[in-house]
């Protein structure tokens, strides 16, 4: 079992270094199993750390990451959020890929631009963050 009982929260959760490693294996999975599900076709495709960071700050999160945090920064602190609300069973990775496939708005052709598919992506993970913000309150 993956234990992270020693993250008492998502803030403290969200600048685990290591919790992110496994956040970036975990977040490519999902992203590459909701997008060959909407473009109807098996896909592999790395997030680049540009979706994720905006993501970040259209889920208005940015406050957990660190003080004068870069894109790398911010990206590795998506990847630990993702990966703790599945460690902590807030959400299962079907549920994620559900989430992200929903709001993933592609087509054939978007798929085919860089920009509008990273346009679409970084929407579809602020979904994905705001979900699980949603399930960890702020005290």
């Amino acid at each position: 079992m993956f234990n992270v009982d020693d993250l008492p929260s998502l803030s403290a959760a969200s600048k685990d270094k290591d919790l992110a490693q496994v956040g970036d294996a975990l977040v490519n999975f999902i992203y590459s199993i909701a997008r060959s599900q909407v473009l109807r076709k098996r896909t592999g495709k790395k997030v680049n750390r540009t979706i994720l960071s905006e993501a970040l700050k259209n889920a208005n999160l940015r406050q957990l990451a660190r003080p004068r945090a870069n894109a790398h920064d911010l990206a590795d602190t998506v990847e630990a959020i993702v990966a703790y609300a599945w460690a902590k069973k807030v959400l299962t990775v079907e549920e994620m890929v559900l989430i992200l496939g929903k709001n993933l708005n592609l087509n054939q052709t978007e798929a085919h631009n860089i920009v509008e598919e990273n346009f679409c992506a970084a929407e579809a993970f602020k979904s994905l963050l705001e979900e699980i913000k949603a399930k960890f309150p702020q005290k």
